[in-house]
């Protein structure tokens, strides 16, 4: 979904092609995410890194935006974290966000 997103400014489901999107949606185009439904009731935490180079500022911004009203029940953002911080950080850098995770 993330290289659709970048190639196509669309948060959509998988594309197969416009002869499978076909079969598999009844459209050419993979039809888009609409974010304001998801289910409510879960809450939801975004957490960001200030170094990340895969997610621009705007596209944060407009993901912020679709959330529906009460889903979001934290957002914080990492001062020096990159997007592989999460997967790659230190021990250091996991007790940084796991803190605010947890509670």
């Amino acid at each position: 979904h993330y290289e659709q997103f970048f190639l196509k400014d669309v948060f959509a489901e998988y594309d197969y092609g416009s002869k499978h999107n076909l079969l598999i949606y009844n459209i050419t185009n993979p039809p888009a995410f609409n974010i304001s439904k998801f289910v409510h009731g879960i809450p939801v935490a975004f957490f960001a890194g200030s170094h990340d180079d895969l997610v621009q500022p705007a596209d944060y911004q407009r993901l912020l935006r679709e959330i529906p009203p009460g889903m979001l029940v934290f957002k914080r953002t990492i001062r020096g974290f990159s997007h592989l911080t999460w997967f790659t950080g230190t021990d250091t850098a996991f007790l940084q966000y796991m803190t605010d995770f947890v509670s």
